[in-house]
């Protein structure tokens, strides 16, 4: 495999690129430690110029990939958090960079911790060199946006290798006019939750039983075969959805139709519960391929697809799907 363009950028280190790699804490340290008042030359304006360039690029290659929701699909890969967390570690940029290392506020290694304070992120000078490296490319390479193509590509599959699958399983008692709203509301009966870390899937997955409220049906009993013995012990539905954000964390979450189904009703049952409704950043399958079943995607790429209505199983079964999809390019 041929190395990123911007990895040879960097080795090469051209003026330009030195000045995308210069961060304004640079100015303090170079004062400090040299005595010499001139003015340092820092990587602002090209980082504003790099964000730009960034967007017109996702834009573009989310465009011709006939990808649906196109505002929404190019925020999961330009936000400060993926590229602090994903993308600068994989150039480790940290290395590289000219800043203030005596600066406490600088010293996070690549996370991107929660943050309540006054101004930007102290972890944004890393979003910062990221984009200004893009642009300092981008002007050095004829200012031509498809010679930076291959290099956001190459970003996006590095942000694609980690991320949690969510798929649930409900009773359809849900729809039971007759039972109170709190109730109507508390139907999922099964959630799993598979962390997917480097493009393979961890031996450790989440997958818990819940228990069930009063609309657990003929549905849940009949064509989900669930046992409501069993069901019985299971966890309470506000200490499981606790653990399953938990356990997501920060990653994106991916599931087929996981906003309208999935995302819908657990955040049902967090208002039930008066929890504030859970935004994590989402991969919908559907967007990469049409708006069509799981067992038509199995299909298209030669994947068995039994339907067991089991939530892990349909879990594994789209990890698989999106993994193909990202070994095929599409």
């Amino acid at each position: 495999m041929s190395e990123d363009p911007l990895t040879s950028y960097i080795k090469n280190g051209s003026e330009r690129c030195q000045l995308a790699l210069t961060d304004h804490s640079y100015r303090t340290k170079h004062q400090r430690e040299s005595k010499d008042n001139a003015v340092v030359q820092i990587n602002f304006e090209l980082g504003a110029l790099g964000d730009a360039v960034l967007r017109l690029a996702l834009t573009q290659i989310l465009y011709h990939e006939g990808r649906e929701k196109l505002i929404e699909e190019r925020a999961r890969y330009e936000s400060d958090r993926v590229l602090v967390e994903r993308v600068t570690p994989y150039y480790r940029l940290r290395d590289v960079l000219r800043y203030d290392d005596t600066n406490k506020d600088k010293m996070h290694g690549y996370d991107y911790f929660e943050y309540s304070g006054e101004g930007d992120h102290p972890q944004k000078f890393l979003a910062t060199a990221m984009e200004a490296l893009l642009g300092a490319y981008f002007l050095d390479h004829r200012e031509s946006i498809s010679e930076v193509i291959p290099i956001v590509r190459n970003w996006m599959s590095v942000i694609d290798k980690d991320y949690v699958c969510i798929d649930t399983e409900r009773s359809t008692g849900g729809n039971d006019r007759s039972l109170p709203i709190e109730e109507r509301k508390c139907s999922i009966i099964e959630i799993a939750a598979i962390k997917v870390v480097d493009g393979r899937p961890e031996e450790k997955y989440w997958d818990v039983q819940l228990i069930p409220g009063r609309c657990f049906d003929s549905y849940a009993l009949n064509v989900l075969h669930r046992d409501p013995d069993r069901y019985a012990k299971g966890k309470d539905p506000e200490t499981a959805l606790a653990e399953l954000i938990k356990f997501v964390g920060h990653l994106p979450v991916l599931g087929c139709d996981f906003v309208d189904k999935d995302l819908y009703y657990i955040n049902e049952h967090l208002e039930c519960f008066k929890h504030d409704k859970w935004k994590p950043d989402v991969i919908e399958l559907q967007n990469r391929c049409g708006k069509t079943k799981l067992e038509y995607m199995c299909q298209r790429f030669g994947i068995s697809f039994i339907q067991t209505h089991s939530a892990i199983d349909d879990a594994r079964v789209t990890v698989e799907c999106f993994e193909s999809l990202n070994s095929k390019g599409i």
